[in-house]
């Protein structure tokens, strides 16, 4: 499962969960991806602030 996002520069971005159930953010354009330090039963702010960080790690 996952989900897709766009920075302000139009920087593709990928949310998703591994099939060991980790989630993670991955910059489509390098390819870097990083772990979100969440659990998927976290509640939504929790997780919104997580991807916002990690969207940070990877420009």
């Amino acid at each position: 499962m996952t989900g897709h996002l766009r920075g302000w520069d139009h920087t593709p971005f990928t949310i998703g969960a591994n099939p060991t159930g980790e989630l993670f953010v991955r910059n489509d354009e390098r390819g870097d991806a990083l772990p979100l330090p969440v659990k998927p039963t976290d509640d939504l702010d929790t997780i919104a602030r997580a991807v916002a960080e990690i969207i940070g790690h990877l420009y």
